[in-house]
């Protein structure tokens, strides 16, 4: 601020003693403050990538010390482990959402609906897509957007490994679109098999099933809501389904036991509540193809399945091993210890995007959870901020609170204090639930603050009166 000032002092001074000049002293001083503000570039409006922006933009961005500038190809937020409930429709998108733009100008950044395909990294700029409209009418034209900084924060897809249909006939749970989409359709093969009985037809093999394929977080999560969904649906008018008795949910899991990134007897106590509650789950089994209406296991056993979805380990976007940077197979980027790539120390990544050294922690690297990519977003804020007050960064580490899988409304499961005491507590049922609603809520805080939070759950607690339990259309 002080260099500012003198800036525009000697500015008005030579305005009144030499008036020729002061167009050159202007064009001067602009040319030095546009050098001097960092444009800081976030690609991914995740749980990380829009704590980020936004922490960024309430502590640089209204002081001017920095352009803060958020890609995505969504208009809309959505905390991406909810997504299990928005598939079942146990919560609905319009009440959890944030706008991007709402929350860009009352946080201090800038929002572009865009989807990044490329990086050239000497000129220091992203090539993004053009982006056209439902009716294929193009909205934003194909544009390099420079940077100072470039923050990569994209997240992860489910990795099909090449199986034989599994892109062509399964579902996955990749974003909120995706959960909508397995909404609707659950609701359709409902009103479809329940319209069958009532004419006296027999349903085909493959109705009221589904199959899920990975056994991890998400795979687990969304078979446990998927069991209590399922007959909820029954519930609402679906007599006939209700008295067929024909709902059947398979797990199918590669590895010797589900979640086994967690302690073997969260494991074993999730499988448990699991076939308490009628879902098939198979272990030691690898999917070879993928139909339409069944998949195929290594054993030669076929499962039929009216809705395939697919869960199964996570990999990134492809254009990101092609930009000159250190990457793995899953086309994660390696990143040091202060999340800037291997190669480039202008760009940084944080959550799934990023393969980053695990310093005193029992695995190499980190894992890609939640709770790393929050950690992770808050580290990259602060180290910014005391980069650009002259002071050297310092190396991040990723402490770990435990782990809690959810399996239904008022049921958890999962181990918490890991990081601090070096043990896990084992902890279920409703107060671990708890625990998990809190982990949404400290996002929800980050994110709107706390009166906005505050108010936004109350009203939801009012208008969860006056809806169904489970969203049926």
């Amino acid at each position: 601020m002080y260099l500012e000032k003198n800036l525009k002092i000697r500015v008005y001074t030579n305005y009144f003693l030499k008036k020729e000049h002061f167009s050159v002293k202007l064009f001067c001083i602009a040319t030095y403050r546009e050098k001097t503000v960092e444009k800081i570039v976030i690609v991914g409006g995740g749980a990380a990538g829009l704590e980020l922006a936004i922490k960024l933009g309430r502590k640089l961005g209204g002081n001017k010390l920095a352009e803060i500038l958020l890609l995505d190809k969504e208009r809309v937020h959505f905390w991406k482990p909810h997504l299990h409930e928005l598939a079942t429709g146990s919560i609905s998108l319009d009440s959890h959402c944030a706008d991007y733009l709402s929350l860009a100008r009352e946080n201090n950044f800038s929002f572009y609906e865009a989807e990044v395909n490329g990086i050239d990294r000497e000129k220091k700029v992203v090539h993004v897509k053009p982006n056209c409209d439902e009716n294929g009418r193009e909205l934003t034209p194909t544009c390099e957007i420079p940077y100072s900084k470039l923050v990569l924060a994209i997240g992860s897809k489910s990795n099909d490994f090449g199986v034989s249909g599994a892109k062509e006939f399964s579902l996955s749970l990749d974003s909120f679109k995706d959960a909508v989409s397995f909404q609707k359709n659950l609701v359709n093969s409902f009103l479809r098999a329940n319209a069958m009985i009532n004419q006296g037809k027999k349903l085909s093999e493959e109705q009221l099933k589904i199959a899920i394929v990975g056994g991890g977080a998400t795979g687990v999560e969304l078979a446990s809501e998927l069991s209590n969904a399922m007959h909820t649906l029954a519930a609402y008018g679906y007599k006939a389904v209700e008295k067929q008795c024909e709902l059947q949910i398979t797990l199918i899991e590669a590895g010797e036991r589900i979640l086994k990134n967690l302690p073997e007897s969260i494991s074993e106590k999730v499988n448990s509540i699991l076939r308490k509650r009628g879902v098939k789950v198979l272990e030691n089994s690898n999917v070879t193809i993928v139909s339409e209406k069944s998949l195929s296991l290594s054993s030669g056993e076929i499962i039929p399945a009216e809705l395939i979805v697919w869960a199964a380990g996570i990999k990134c976007a492809s254009f990101l091993s092609s930009i000159g940077l250190e990457t793995n197979e899953l086309n994660q980027i390696n990143t040091n210890t202060k999340l800037q790539s291997i190669g480039d120390k202008n760009i940084y990544t944080v959550g799934d995007c990023g393969c980053v050294p695990w310093v005193g922690g029992p695995l190499p690297f980190v894992p890609p959870r939640a709770q790393a990519a929050s950690q992770q977003a808050k580290y990259l804020s602060d180290q910014f901020q005391r980069e650009l007050n002259g002071k050297e960064s310092q190396p991040w580490r990723y402490i770990d609170f435990g782990s809690l899988v959810s399996l239904g409304r008022y049921s958890t499961v999962g181990s918490l204090m890991a990081g601090f005491s070096g043990k896990a507590f084992f902890l279920e049922g409703v107060f671990a639930k708890f625990m998990y609603v809190m982990l949404y809520k400290m996002h929800e805080y980050s994110v709107r603050g706390f009166f906005k939070t505050l108010f936004l759950n109350i009203s939801r607690g009012f208008f969860s009166q006056t809806k169904s339990r489970i969203k049926l259309h």
